[in-house]
């Protein structure tokens, strides 16, 4: 993904941050600004983390990336203004900070845990699998081709 920026197209990032500081206690994989002026923060997990149990029910492997953004939306509140200030940015220039989560396969997760894992109220606006990050980059690719 580091290697990669293409990677974030379809959020149209204007400005990409690796291991940006959420203040001096946390740092998050990636921090993008977008041409709305969306900040989001994102925690990245491995491609073999498991989003749930036997029972569908929420893996401690997922939650723990969940936990984390937790943890960063509670600084993000109390400090804003210092969070943007860390990342040299304005309140102007930022109208909404959202978080994404990038954790695990898709195509080995079943079904009715996917569909758990999507419908959870959490702290974090989207879970994305590393697959489905492949078919992002696929689409564009298949974009770029028909022109």
């Amino acid at each position: 993904i580091e290697a990669n920026p293409i990677l974030w197209n379809f959020l149209a990032p204007v400005n990409i941050w690796k291991k940006p500081p959420i203040l001096t206690n946390y740092n998050a994989d990636f921090a993008l600004l977008t041409r709305r002026n969306i900040l989001y923060f994102v925690e990245i997990e491995k491609p073999c983390t498991k989003l749930v149990k036997r029972d569908c029910g929420i893996h401690s492997e997922l939650q723990s990336g969940l936990d984390q953004i937790r943890n960063w939306r509670i600084e993000v509140d109390k400090r804003r203004e210092a969070v943007l200030a860390g990342l040299k940015l304005t309140q102007q220039q930022v109208h909404d900070i959202r978080y994404i989560l990038i954790a695990g396969m898709a195509n080995e997760t079943p079904t009715l845990g996917l569909e758990k894992v999507r419908k959870m109220s959490t702290n974090v606006e989207s879970i994305f699998c590393f697959d489905e990050l492949a078919s992002f980059l696929h689409c564009v690719e298949m974009s770029l081709l028909n022109l």
